[in-house]
């Protein structure tokens, strides 16, 4: 079955010889997990540095795990050994998601840029390459939004969306990317002031997810992704009769998936105005379903006692 090293101890085998390595490797082999992960990364041959860490931060949410471990100039002297182009690209576009989710977004933004650049150059050889093009385009785009500069961060979102929009249209299986890109703007919009705009973008999105979540649940999972910014924008406006059907839709989905959220947080996140009783009975009115109906009014009456509570500690 193999064995683990327990994860704060691993610096205590630095004196290991290289065929202990070797042995402790073999021992995790087909073993998943972030320990095992860390493992790897830590046991491996240093020729093997780069391929580790991108297998263990491949999926975003480790990076802050392996990073005492990660030896940033190797992995650019490796990054440099990598012949093919494509590989290399694919490899910049990965790195900029670790530096980005270690919050090293310069180093973040070199990375992704310089694997457009190789991807863009593919892609005029081969279109196989554009559905590559149009990821680093988002990735650079929420890079952006974090950085700040909301104009680089639209350009680069609707490059993607255009692309995104054209490769759909030859192949239907790029519609959940074009959603994604267009909640991906509506979150812009909405930070640009510009909420018209962000609701257009938004309602592109759910039309879209909601279609697709008859084929596959997981898309549902995608639509809760778009409610929960699409409400607040509502909440925020003061559009109670609007957010009615939205809080029904939302509450469906949170019985299907078992999500364990709450009203709660679309106050206290943005500081929202709470609405007037009035507000509520139009919002309550709205809503068309008497068991999400009558969860929506005890989920606000608990809101309410929240709120009243806090004002009665100030």
């Amino acid at each position: 079955n193999g064995f683990f090293i327990v994860y704060p101890i691993l610096r205590h085998f630095v004196s290991l010889d290289e065929e202990a390595k070797l042995e402790m490797l073999k021992g995790l082999e087909g073993i998943k997990g972030l320990n095992a992960g860390i493992n790897r990364l830590f046991l491996s041959p240093k020729e093997e540095h780069l391929k580790r860490v991108l297998d263990v931060s491949s999926d975003g949410s480790q990076a802050t795990f392996i990073a005492p471990f990660i030896d940033h100039d190797l992995i650019s002297k490796q990054l440099e050994e990598i012949s093919d182009d494509a590989e290399r690209a694919s490899a910049q576009n990965n790195l900029g998601n670790l530096y980005s989710e270690l919050g090293d977004l310069t180093k973040a933004r070199e990375y992704y840029e310089k694997a457009l650049e190789i991807r863009e150059a593919l892609s005029k050889e081969n279109r196989g390459f554009l559905p590559y093009v149009a990821t680093t385009q988002n990735n650079l785009g929420a890079l952006y939004s974090d950085l700040g500069d909301l104009t680089k961060a639209r350009e680069y979102y609707e490059k993607a969306l255009e692309l995104y929009e054209a490769l759909c249209s030859e192949n239907r299986g790029f519609l959940p990317n074009v959603a994604t890109t267009q909640n991906n703007l509506g979150n812009l919009y909405t930070k640009l002031g510009e909420l018209t705009k962000a609701r257009e973008y938004y309602e592109k999105a759910l039309i879209i997810f909601n279609s697709l979540g008859e084929r596959s649940p997981v898309f549902y999972k995608k639509e809760l992704q778009v409610l929960l910014p699409y409400m607040i924008l509502l909440f925020k406006q003061k559009r109670w009769q609007e957010a009615g059907p939205y809080f029904c839709r939302y509450f469906e989905l949170l019985v299907l998936f078992n999500i364990k959220e709450t009203l709660e947080f679309l106050w206290l996140k943005e500081n929202a105005t709470f609405p007037s009783d009035d507000e509520q009975r139009a919002l309550l009115d709205s809503i068309e379903f008497p068991t999400c109906k009558e969860k929506t009014k005890e989920l606000l009456e608990r809101v309410h006692q929240f709120f009243k509570q806090k004002e009665m500690e100030l």
